[in-house]
C-alpha cells in the first residue's frame, strides 16, 4: 500500500513540462521571429511585454490546471513537483545574471503560486461534476 501511495505519474509530470512551459516558449519565438518587424521598437516592446506577461502567469496557471486534473494518484504532489521543477527549467533556459538571490525566490514562489491557482480551479470544476 506504501508504494501506491508514493507513485508518481511521470507522463503527467513530462506532458505537463512539455506542453506547458516548453511549446509555448518554441511557438511564440517561432511567431515573434517570423511575423514581428523588429524596425518599430514601440510595437516590438509591447508585444515583448505582453508575451512575457503570458509566460510567466499563464503557464504555470495551465501546467497547475492540467497535472491536477489529470494526476491520478495524489494531484496535489505531482502540482508541487510541477510547481518546482517547472520554474527551474525556466531558470536554467533564461541562464543570465540574475541581480540577486532574492529574483529567484520571489519568482519561485509567484510560480508556485499560479500553479495552485491552476489547481484550485482544476479542483472546483471537478468537484462540481
Amino acid at each position: 500500500m506504501w508504494r501506491e501511495h508514493l507513485r508518481i505519474d511521470w507522463r503527467v509530470l513530462l506532458f505537463a513540462l512539455f506542453g506547458c512551459y516548453f511549446l509555448p516558449w518554441l511557438a511564440s519565438g517561432v511567431v515573434l521571429s517570423n511575423f514581428v518587424d523588429w524596425g518599430e521598437q514601440g510595437r516590438v516592446s509591447v508585444l515583448g511585454g505582453l508575451v512575457w506577461l503570458g509566460h510567466f502567469l499563464l503557464m504555470p496557471v495551465l501546467s497547475g490546471y492540467f497535472t491536477a486534473r489529470f494526476a491520478r494518484n495524489r494531484p496535489q504532489l505531482h502540482v508541487a513537483m510541477v510547481a518546482v521543477l517547472g520554474p527551474l527549467f525556466l531558470l536554467a533556459l533564461t541562464s543570465s545574471k540574475f541581480g540577486s538571490n532574492w529574483f529567484v525566490v520571489v519568482y519561485m514562489m509567484v510560480m508556485a503560486l499560479c500553479c495552485a491557482f491552476g489547481a484550485f480551479v482544476a479542483f472546483r470544476t471537478h468537484t462540481r461534476k
